[in-house]
């Protein structure tokens, strides 16, 4: 396979630091395949923080491909897959993070499979619409941790503000179980991605980046379209659709010790105090895994 890794490192907000994680976890953990590392470079105000960037990548042996600071996560993906000559590519973001040596070869491997359109490192069935079922729980449980008041607080949020929210988002976000790969480590052809790339303008704002993930236009939607699956791996190797992910031990589930590639994301889950692990949990999964 002729891959392309990419590593997104955005300058703004400590991407200084998240970029020295990388690299340093890029370099204990081989990726057990061939590759060309790409690095986009964004957001680099910092002409110090810039040059230390270039020589990280120096030392990786990686191409900089500089491109314009705007777009979010999602943008770069996208300008990038044009630019690119590999047949297949691999996206990381900013925050992302390697945590056991083989990492690509266990993507590429998976990515061979008979109908499978991308390989991510985490996956969920959350959504940003507004599902009604799911406030009573969520509610009981801020109830529960942070006492009456801020509950009543959350309810009249919840009770007022939640169905204009969903009134506002029922365009664009689908209901939940929403399968969906996350944005921040996923594998696919590059061909693919540009068609999908080419089909939809550069993101404007959040919720357009959030649209791509895990929208009604997402890319998981677009390959299932097509008769391609969208499927997980982790630390041992395993493949696992979407009715396996809960149970994969990678995404908002407690331990996530077969997390392959993590991010800001998985690290916050880890550091939650149990009411906000339990509402992210049943945020992903429609229900509660922490005792």
């Amino acid at each position: 396979m002729n891959i392309a890794v990419v590593y997104l490192a955005y300058g703004v907000g400590g991407g200084l630091a998240a970029a020295e994680t990388f690299f340093r976890s890029y370099r204990s953990h081989p990726a057990g395949a061939p590759h060309d590392l790409v690095v986009i470079a964004k957001g680099w105000e910092d002409e110090s923080g810039f040059k230390t960037l270039r020589e990280m990548a120096g030392e990786c042996e990686a191409e900089v491909m500089d491109l314009p600071d705007d777009g979010f996560d999602w943008g770069a993906y996208m300008r990038a897959a044009e630019r690119l000559s590999q047949d297949w590519v691999v996206f990381l973001n900013t925050q992302s993070e390697i945590r056991k040596e083989g990492w690509l070869r266990i993507m590429s491997k998976a990515a061979t499979n008979q109908g499978v359109g991308a390989v991510g490192c985490t996956g969920s069935w959350g959504t940003r619409a507004v599902v009604m079922k799911f406030i009573l729980p969520i509610l009981m449980e801020k109830r529960r941790n942070k006492g009456t008041l801020k509950f009543m607080f959350a309810s009249a949020d919840s009770m007022v503000l939640a169905p204009l929210r969903w009134v506002k988002r029922f365009p664009w976000f689908p209901q939940f179980p929403n399968p969906h790969l996350r944005s921040n480590a996923f594998l696919t052809r590059r061909k693919l991605f540009a068609e999908y790339a080419r089909n939809h303008r550069i993101p404007r704002t959040k919720n357009d980046a959030y649209r791509f993930e895990h929208g009604r236009v997402s890319f998981t939607r677009f390959l299932s379209a097509r008769g391609l699956k969208s499927v997980i791996v982790g630390k041992d190797g395993k493949s696992y659709g979407p009715d396996e992910w809960m149970d994969s031990s990678t995404f908002r589930v407690p331990g996530q010790e077969n997390l392959l590639i993590s991010d800001n994301q998985t690290r916050d889950y880890d550091t939650l105090l149990r009411a906000g692990r339990r509402i992210s949990e049943y945020s992903a999964w429609g229900r509660f895994l922490t005792p």
